[in-house]
């Protein structure tokens, strides 16, 4: 009883009371065959410049990756979500160590299917904004230089087609992954929660259209992230101090 009342404490430090209420939801349902997702839906500026120096990591280099590239086997993906992705007219950022892909960062710039519940994330305005996702590295190269370089090559992507901002949903339950995109300047925009079971799902979410039911895989509620109220030009600034 003790190990588990320091346990639920610990949760509570690091994501919350809210989040590790849900977190604790989580790992019951999981017992009874429920599936409950929570994100954090944030926005993240496209910096004018390099977030890292580039003398450092100069043996990284990035490339865009075709689903048919036979590189793109060392990534953790099954030829069925690569093509998914591909469908929607998803980007995939390759990053390699001599010829080895190492990580990877997907965009989308436009809506994004999300495949992981039943909903289609909307960036708006869509001109001026992407959706990243599946922001990847090889447990290897972690704590090196391999995030920064992948995500500067991203921004680099984003700014030559006039992109802004990019959204992201991002496990309310990954403390580390959250603190990663507050440090290169991402706002938190809105949570949105899922619950699984079978084909039937159910989502709350702090933004309309706040609870939607749906029991069919082609029932999709639609999210649209707003980012117009945001000051890009002033978190931009801040971002590449750092």
């Amino acid at each position: 009883m003790h190990r588990l009342i320091d346990r639920i404490a610990r949760n509570v430090r690091e994501l919350g009371w809210k989040d590790a209420f849900f977190y604790m939801l989580c790992r019951i349902l999981a017992v009874f065959r429920w599936r409950l997702f929570r994100y954090a839906l944030v926005a993240q500026p496209v910096p004018e410049k390099p977030l890292l120096d580039p003398r450092r990591g100069a043996s990284l280099t990035v490339r865009e990756v075709a689903a048919d590239d036979p590189a793109m086997k060392a990534m953790p993906l099954s030829p069925e979500v690569v093509a998914y992705r591909r469908q929607q007219g998803a980007h995939c950022l390759g990053l390699f160590h001599g010829e080895q892909m190492i990580g990877c960062l997907w965009f989308c710039l436009g809506p994004y299917d999300e495949d992981e519940v039943r909903c289609r994330f909307t960036p708006s305005p869509p001109e001026r904004t992407a959706w990243d996702f599946d922001v990847y590295l090889h447990p290897k190269y972690r704590g090196g230089f391999g995030f920064l370089r992948l995500w500067d090559a991203g921004n680099a992507f984003l700014r030559e087609r006039g992109r802004q901002w990019s959204c992201s949903r991002i496990s309310a339950f990954n403390r580390s992954s959250i603190l990663a995109h507050e440090r290169m300047g991402a706002r938190r925009l809105a949570t949105a929660t899922f619950l699984l079971f079978g084909t039937f799902q159910i989502m709350f979410a702090s933004l309309s259209p706040y609870v939607r039911f749906s029991f069919r895989s082609g029932d999709l509620p639609t999210l649209i992230l707003q980012t117009p109220s945001l000051d890009a030009t002033g978190i931009r600034e801040r971002t590449t101090a750092r």
